[in-house]
């Protein structure tokens, strides 16, 4: 393998590193957002109940008001039933009775039926929050490794990049431009081994003639489908 080729290739396997680290600080970030995510909704979930629970306890409170209203008012009618002194008035009042116990009945089964899914739901935020926590807790410890983690890749880029910087002198300068340019297309590869017969960037199939000619390593030849420079693996 020349001269001009080994450069190329020590420079590639410093760039892979550099791609490596951006994807996983990529990853890590993605999983930063979804611990944050998910607490999140955790959270409104928990607000979400305990607005309910509030707006239950309100109409409790309410319709039991109502309901001791109906109680007063039904031993009212009760005692007025001994000071009546026609049939008529009687009937009228035993008929506002029946009135008001169907409507205390409708009531009691109402708040019954409300008692129930207040505790239900009061069961339910008990257990929403206890996850909450301890989501809330993993995620902050996870989160805080992510960061971490970021931080050390992002040095390792840093210094992984100045070495590419330093070591670019060694291209040379006829394959600079093009190289430089290879290298920060999206894949970020530039020069890739000869797999088989095919590129290892593209997989396109090269031409016999030039397989011979890398497999060589006296000249540097490009794939003829996707321009990247080629190399055999000793």
């Amino acid at each position: 393998m020349n001269d001009t080729i080994q450069p190329m290739i020590a420079l590639q396997n410093i760039w892979d590193k550099v791609i490596k680290d951006r994807d996983t600080i990529d990853r890590n970030k993605k999983a930063i957002q979804f611990w944050k995510q998910k607490v999140s909704d955790m959270t409104a979930a928990c607000v979400m109940l305990e607005n309910d629970i509030k707006k239950l306890k309100a109409y409790i409170k309410e319709h039991e008001i109502d309901l001791s209203e109906k109680d007063t008012h039904s031993k009212k009618l009760e005692e007025r039933k001994f000071s009546v002194k026609t049939e008529k008035e009687l009937q009228a009042i035993e008929h506002e009775l029946e009135k008001i116990n169907i409507e205390r009945g409708a009531l009691e089964d109402d708040l019954l039926e409300k008692m129930e899914t207040l505790s239900n739901k009061e069961d339910d935020l008990y257990s929403k929050k206890q996850e909450l926590d301890g989501t809330r807790t993993q995620s902050e410890i996870d989160i805080q490794n992510l960061n971490l983690e970021i931080d050390e890749l992002t040095l390792n880029i840093t210094n992984n990049e100045q070495l590419f910087e330093d070591g670019m002198s060694s291209v040379a300068k006829e394959y600079l431009s093009k190289f430089r340019k290879l290298i920060q297309s999206k894949d970020g590869k530039a020069i890739v081994p000869l797999e088989d017969k095919n590129c290892g960037g593209c997989h396109f199939e090269i031409p016999m003639h030039l397989t011979l000619e890398i497999a060589k390593g006296n000249s540097l030849i490009s794939c003829t489908n996707c321009g990247k420079y080629l190399y055999k693996k000793q």
